[in-house]
């Protein structure tokens, strides 16, 4: 219960810097793939993406201590 109750909260807390990491990682792999840019380069910023996402699910894992220190939030 604490640990739905505390991600629920953290979720609206974060939710500006979660819509601002979806928008700053959309431009860069649009204007990557724009222009024409090596597959590996888009991989390597799309798996960047993956890993800074911050959602209910990630919060969840991070409250849960299954992504390591949760010092980040």
């Amino acid at each position: 219960m604490i640990l739905a109750g505390s991600s629920e909260l953290l979720a609206n807390v974060l939710d500006p810097l979660s819509k601002e990491v979806d928008r700053y990682y959309n431009e860069i792999i649009e204007e990557l793939r724009k222009s024409g840019a090596r597959p590996e380069l888009i991989e390597r910023y799309t798996r960047e993406y993956e890993s800074a996402k911050v959602n209910k699910a990630t919060l969840k894992q991070w409250l849960a201590g299954e992504m390591g220190d949760t010092g980040a939030i």
